[in-house]
């Protein structure tokens, strides 16, 4: 059973009913194209003592990434709860609260873990090496580059779209302290010999809620990631991953209140196939 997932505007739809006082109409079934990604070739690169690996990371598989896909629960008034009167015969929101839970991004989906190892016989150095992605449709997308601009973002995209998760001090230190010590791939590395750099190759793009997400996804069908004049044994090399993308269909019950299904804002009818996209083994 899929544990429940909240986008960041899952609590916009609580809040919007409980204003409101709407009663919600009865839950339906609708079939829902889950998009994955897979790479076209499963195995590693290696070149001249040089072995990079990359996993696609989507909000199908997120969950096996918990650096950049944590489950978090926060507490949000309880939109079942009895008002109360008080002065002058006013309704008081009563003050019970319930708990809530969801997996929380912290960088933009899709993103991309990556691993190299080097074993040149000297540092590797990412300082003139080129990270270039685009889509089926040969459209470029920039990455980012450090985790400052990753903080500023998801700190905005919280506080406007959950209040309540925003308004935990201490789970939201903890959160932008994991955004701090998230490993982002950037020119700045340089790998030992005989080590290993394991971190994220983190897309800059529009995915803030489940809609552009899914609507992103829709766009494309596939990917290409490559890493452009990296220093390996015998010169420069390019070392290139291709991914396409496929629809898993999945059956979702949804409230009725929900004009525009997603697994964020309904529950699986069905238990989901294993997650796609494991993280490159050394």
């Amino acid at each position: 059973m899929r544990t429940t997932h909240h986008s960041l505007h899952s609590s916009l739809t609580i809040l919007a009913v409980a204003a409101c006082g709407c009663a919600s109409t009865k839950a339906y079934q609708t079939s829902f194209d889950v998009p994955t990604l897979a790479l076209k070739e499963k195995n590693d690169v290696v070149m001249q003592g040089v072995q990079m690996g990359l996993a696609p990371i989507t909000r199908e598989n997120e969950a096996s990434y918990p650096q950049v896909a944590r489950l978090v629960k926060w507490r949000e008034p309880d939109p079942g709860a009895p008002h109360t009167t008080g002065a002058e015969g006013r309704a008081v929101p009563s003050s019970a609260t319930v708990e809530r839970s969801g997996i929380i991004e912290l960088v933009p989906l899709p993103t991309f873990f990556v691993g190299i190892a080097n074993n040149t016989g000297s540092s590797l150095s990412l300082s003139r090496v080129k990270f270039e992605v685009e889509d089926n449709a040969h459209r470029p997308y920039s990455v980012v580059l450090s985790t400052e601009p990753l903080r500023q973002r998801f700190f905005g995209d919280i506080t406007g779209a959950n209040p309540f998760l925003a308004g935990d001090r201490a789970l939201m230190e903890q959160l932008m302290t994991q955004i701090s010590s998230l490993p982002i791939l950037n020119p700045a590395i340089t790998i030992p010999n005989g080590g290993v750099w394991r971190g994220y190759l983190v897309l800059d793009i529009n995915t803030r809620t489940a809609k552009e997400y899914y609507s992103l996804m829709k766009s494309i069908q596939g990917f290409t990631v490559r890493f452009k004049d990296v220093p390996t044994g015998a010169g420069s090399s390019n070392f290139v991953f291709e991914m396409d993308k496929a629809d898993r269909k999945t059956m979702l019950t949804c409230p009725g209140e929900v004009s525009d299904p997603s697994p964020e804002r309904c529950t699986a009818a069905q238990a989901p196939s294993a997650p796609s996209g494991e993280p490159p083994k050394r």
